[in-house]
């Protein structure tokens, strides 16, 4: 798959994907304009405007800010190539680098002094899954191998 990075949204880590009663942890770039990618056959997954406000994160594109909001509790992620320390590194060398955590104002005054401080309460509970609930090796490899296509929709 070719792309130009100024079709990039964001990239998201560690992110448990439910598929009937068990998840798999995945890792993806959030890409717009996805319809050449899409194969024949392959189901349609519902990206991009739609998903972002149901899931609440927002987003600021020419920063390269995106915010995940949690009740009351919010993070906010800076992507690595948008950062000024890094760059001069090129795509491949940001690709491996995590999105960046940013402290606001607000956490600071909260007492919180360095950036994932903030996420141990911010995520916690999020994978206590239920017995019923399980890891599916074959599934979560038949899914990571390239059988499903996600790709936002008008």
């Amino acid at each position: 798959m070719v792309y130009k990075w100024d079709n990039v949204v964001g990239a998201l880590m560690n992110v448990p994907i439910f598929v009937g009663t068990f998840f798999v942890m995945t890792y993806f770039a959030v890409l717009e304009n996805m319809d050449a990618y899409h194969d024949e056959g392959m189901c349609d997954v519902i990206f991009g405007e739609p998903f972002l406000r149901e899931v609440r994160i927002k987003t600021k594109r020419p920063e390269g800010m995106t915010t995940i909001h949690n009740g009351d509790n919010e993070v906010t992620y800076q992507m690595v190539r948008s950062h000024p320390r890094f760059k001069h590194h090129t795509n491949e060398q940001c690709n491996k680098i995590p999105p960046l955590l940013k402290v606001s104002e607000e956490d600071k005054m909260n007492g919180i002094l360095y950036p994932y401080q903030k996420l141990k309460g911010f995520y916690k509970g999020v994978l206590n899954l239920e017995p019923n609930y399980i890891r599916d090796a074959k599934m979560e490899e038949w899914l990571t191998r390239g059988h499903i296509s996600v790709h936002e929709m008008e």
